[in-house]
């Protein structure tokens, strides 16, 4: 998961990130920074993070037989002061991976 901060000020509270891992895929140890419940991931940005400034954390899954051809996750930003959060577009990003059997 990736977070570009593309507005024109800091952010001014913690930003949320919030991935519902599909069921098809084996979730591994979250790293630091995210919290995990059941399949939902979970993790924060501290407050004042600057603008053009971007992190990313690294959620290792595997895939099950389930996963074939393909799966597809969404990741959601709530929170850091953006009231459109988490309802507007540049705050949810879907991806499709193919899976090969």
């Amino acid at each position: 998961l990736s977070v570009e901060n593309t507005g024109t000020a800091a952010t001014t509270a913690v930003a949320t990130v919030t991935d519902a891992v599909p069921a098809s895929l084996t979730l591994g140890t979250v790293p630091a920074g995210c919290t995990a419940a059941g399949q939902t991931v979970t993790c924060t940005i501290a407050s004042g993070f600057a603008v053009g400034a971007s992190v990313s954390f690294v959620i290792p899954v595997t895939p099950t037989a389930a996963a074939i051809p393909s799966v597809q996750n969404t990741a959601t930003l709530s929170g850091g002061g953006d009231p459109g959060c988490p309802g507007q577009p540049r705050c949810t990003s879907t991806i499709t991976t193919p899976v090969q059997g």
